[in-house]
């Protein structure tokens, strides 16, 4: 195993570095060309200005290439460049000396996203330029005549900055002011069993759908190649970083076998955590919050965390806090996965959502004060999920339901497999010992559509709200939704005894009604 430095404060003497402590590399790129399986690469402080592509993988866990903080040290690298030169044209209006130069894309097989509801979009959501004054980013706006104290636009052919500032006294020549300037800023290229420590990650120029960081994307044309490409990502750890002010997603990963633990991403353009065909993945003690600041819809792919196609992966203690769109979401083609003891809270649309997917387990977690934005406003939403348990969560004070059971026309499309029928289900789900409590409209809503979502069992809840009985669809009572579709035969109306639900300390008092139900659910 070698060990290489990297320190672009000692090494901006004029000399080239070697990598030793003593004589470090300057940029991490240095490393990149010569690390190999079981090497480190230990980065000192500073702010590292590049974007770094891996050439090489490691071999094993045990093996791999690791780029990790020195002790005590927080290095961050980012995506933007410093410009200077303004000259002041009218008023608070100033403009930089320097063009705003194109962002190169990623990969070359990567074009803009034109799917479904694309013409929809406003064009100028996509693009990708960001400028930060004094490291606060400054409101992006279309044109010059768009321009309103604390804005900039990129202007014209030539790519001109113009920036409006608060008052005519801030110049600023007197100030940082940063561009970003790079489409992502770990590249991973599709390597394997690399391992990421310690460090922080700002500014990038990437695309929704694209990581910050990045495993990387298969760029292969054909899709058996794309294949293969996607199955050599395999073995990443991801630990203890932090990922913020890019235009695109944060962290956004393929492959296998990967583990995720204590990372915080915030302030995101479009999505915290993004990922896409993964299988065995352990997601643990991250936090996701104040992401989609671009204000991409919701409902395409925008909030705290969105997994597709995902396998046996494991959510687990994430916290997500007032995201723009969900604050934890399986969607799409997604089987044998858990969300755990997870808290997600002041998200808008939903606090967790689960849709057109199947053997997903959501336990124990705590969803409380997500908001109402488009038709949605549920601490947990499940739509169009088969064969799933949703028990032991606590979803108090959303302002649309606690839980919300939704079947809707939908078809497979594409992903119909042989046998299966045109439409997706909602059907075989277990719903039981969840605690609903002062949600805004009401506790629980379960849709019934006599062939597709009629084979539902849920029991073992406890309801409750100040306000009024009539909890349920219809304003039903529990007596009535008992009596009438016979569900929620065990199921309880009272207190669930929270320690302070005013000061939202959702911790449930010894002896109460809430804390014997969720003694019955298993750790």
């Amino acid at each position: 195993m070698s060990l290489f430095h990297v320190d672009n404060q000692v090494s901006a003497l004029p000399r080239k570095g070697d990598g030793s402590e003593k004589n470090p590399f300057a940029t991490i790129s240095e490393s990149v060309a010569v690390a190999r399986a079981g090497d480190e690469i230990i980065i000192h402080a500073g702010t590292y200005r590049e974007r770094v592509v891996l050439a090489h993988s490691g071999e094993s866990e045990a093996r791999r290439i690791t780029f990790k903080a020195a002790d005590g040290d927080k290095p961050v690298i980012k995506g933007s460049d410093i410009v200077s030169g303004w000259t002041n044209i009218e008023g608070c209006i100033w403009k930089c000396a320097q063009s705003y130069p194109e962002v190169q894309e990623p990969c070359s097989a990567y074009r803009p996203w034109k799917g479904s509801g694309y013409k929809t979009f406003p064009a100028f959501i996509f693009r990708l330029e960001q400028l930060f004054l004094d490291g606060e980013i400054v409101r992006h706006v279309p044109s010059l005549d768009s321009l309103v104290a604390g804005s900039f636009c990129v202007h014209g052919e030539g790519r001109d900055i113009y920036l409006m500032t608060d008052s005519r006294s801030l110049d600023p020549n007197g100030h940082l002011t940063e561009i970003s300037v790079r489409p992502n800023v770990f590249d991973g290229a599709s390597q394997a069993y690399i391992a990421v420590q310690g460090l922080t990650f700002m500014h990038s120029a990437n695309y929704a759908q694209h990581g910050m960081l990045t495993t990387g994307k298969p760029s292969a044309a054909d899709p058996e190649a794309k294949k293969r490409e996607r199955e050599n990502i395999r073995g990443w750890l991801i630990e203890d970083c932090e990922l913020c002010w890019g235009n695109g997603s944060g962290v956004g990963f393929n492959g296998a076998d990967h583990v995720l633990r204590r990372n915080v991403v915030h302030h995101m353009g479009q999505l915290g955590y993004g990922a896409a065909f993964i299988d065995n993945v352990i997601f643990e003690d991250n936090e996701g919050n104040w992401n989609n600041c671009k204000g991409y819809p919701q409902l395409w792919e925008a909030g705290g965390l969105k997994f597709c196609y995902a396998r046996n992966t494991v959510i687990r203690r994430h916290k997500a806090f007032y995201n723009y769109g969900p604050g934890i979401w399986y969607d799409i083609d997604v089987a044998d996965c858990s969300i755990e003891d997870c808290e997600c809270g002041f998200n808008w649309h939903s606090g967790i959502m689960i849709e057109i997917s199947e053997r997903l387990k959501v336990l124990r977690n705590l969803c409380y004060h997500n908001r109402f934005d488009t038709w949605c406003g549920s601490g947990i939403l499940v739509q169009l999920c088969a064969d799933s348990e949703i028990a032991g969560n606590v979803c108090v004070g959303n302002e649309q339901y606690g839980i919300y059971m939704r079947w809707h026309p939908r078809q497979r499309g594409s992903l119909r497999r042989d046998n299966e029928p045109e439409q997706y289900f909602m059907d075989r789900n277990h719903i039981h010992h969840n605690i609903m409590c002062n949600n805004g409209y009401l506790e629980y809503h379960l849709d019934y559509q006599p062939q597709y979502a009629h084979a539902n069992e849920s029991d073992h809840n406890l309801f409750f709200s100040s306000r009024d009985k009539h909890i349920f669809p219809g304003f039903h009572s529990l007596d009535d939704w008992q009596h009438q579709f016979g569900l929620d035969m065990n199921s309880e109306f009272g207190d669930p005894g929270f320690c302070n639900e005013d000061l939202r300390d959702y911790r449930l008092r010894d002896g109460g009604m809430g804390k014997r139900l969720l003694a019955k659910i298993s750790p």
